[in-house]
């Protein structure tokens, strides 16, 4: 018995160490859904997402009109940055995810269902969220993996895993996420690194500042 609770501790201790150790690049196809037609196009919409992860940081890639928009975060620090480039100027919004909406609650059941997503077993839960303020409820099915820390996630904090599969609903607008792709290779620290020449502006004096 004691051998079996030893091998028990050892395994889990070997799926922690590599639930850690990962190291590469995640790519997710996003699909959008729009439910009122007559706002227009999804099409100028981001269609993939590119995560980069190493270490403690992480680093998340869309194309947009504007051009890329890249959120680099430090899990141990617990600190984000939205960077992009406007006017030929680069610009940095710092965002404190830990700050939680007072109104919204959220509520993950954890459903017994499995789903092989590139190649990886991912278990099955439901969000449900519900603001008090706009009265606004919403539902989202995720499939996540514990082969990835979840806290490399600004998103999904809270879940058990890394998610590889969800849907994400704004207003009108409903985006489906899905990896494609996952690459076990190095990635270069210098994809976490905010160049000297990027003025860091708070969310408050980014929309300050567009208000001028």
């Amino acid at each position: 018995m004691k051998k079996l609770i030893l091998l028990i501790i050892l395994l889990n201790s070997y799926q922690l160490l590599y639930s850690q150790n990962f190291e590469g690049e995640i790519i997710f196809k996003i699909r959008h859904e729009l439910s009122d037609t007559t706002l227009g196009s999804y099409e100028q919409l981001p269609q993939k997402m590119t995560y980069l992860i190493s270490g403690d940081h992480s680093r998340l890639d869309q194309s947009t009109r504007i051009g890329i928009q890249s959120l680099v975060s430090d899990t141990l620090t617990k600190k984000s940055n939205l960077l992009f480039d406007l006017m030929d100027q680069k610009i940095g919004i710092s965002i404190n995810y830990e700050q939680t909406d007072s109104n919204e609650v959220r509520k993950y059941s954890y459903i017994d269902e499995e789903k092989i997503i590139c190649g990886i077993t991912c278990k099955k839960a439901i969000l449900n969220s519900y603001n008090h303020k706009t009265e606004e409820a919403h539902t989202s099915v995720i499939y996540y993996t514990n082969e990835i820390r979840s806290s490399y996630s600004n998103i999904f904090k809270d879940l058990k895993g890394f998610a590889l599969e969800y849907q994400l609903t704004t207003n009108d607008l409903k985006s489906s996420y899905s990896a494609k792709e996952i690459n076990h290779k190095p990635i270069d620290p210098k994809n976490f690194a905010i160049t000297k020449n990027t003025k860091i502006f708070t969310m408050e004096e980014f929309q300050s500042l567009l208000k001028k």
